[in-house]
């Protein structure tokens, strides 16, 4: 029969019970950019192909991976303060999107810490002295 409609299906090879689809009714489309899908993610993806008998998918796919992007729901550092130090602590975003490569804190202005550790300790401060941290 003739070809009424296609659908793409992505299938995230980690865990095969999530998937993002996407159904396509003009038939004569060879590409399509698919939304939806999540950044540093394997899938597997498939087509599948209706006529007016029903649809199909394809018994084989290709497996894409989604290229890695800025972290999401980065959360604000703590702190806890003496008369004259500061250790800043935060938290690895819970959508890092890819490997975090590195973890950045400044101080007025300058940057006072750049690693992978999860705290900083700041010590020589001022008392009765504001200081602004991010």
């Amino acid at each position: 029969g003739l070809l009424s409609k296609f659908a793409i299906m992505a299938y995230e090879v980690d865990n095969n019970e999530t998937f993002v689809s996407m159904d396509i009714n003009d038939v004569s489309l060879t590409s399509v950019n698919m939304t939806g899908v999540t950044p540093n993610t394997v899938y597997l993806v498939k087509v599948v192909a209706c006529t007016a008998g029903g649809c199909t998918e394809s018994t084989d796919g290709m497996e894409v991976t989604t290229p890695i992007e800025a972290p999401e729901e980065v959360l604000a550092p703590t702190a806890q303060a003496g008369s004259t130090y500061l250790v800043v602590q935060w938290q690895t975003p819970s959508k890092p999107n890819g490997p975090i490569t590195g973890y950045y804190l400044y101080q007025d202005g300058r940057e006072v810490y750049s690693g992978g550790q999860l705290f900083f300790n700041i010590t020589g401060l001022q008392v009765y002295t504001t200081y602004n941290f991010y």
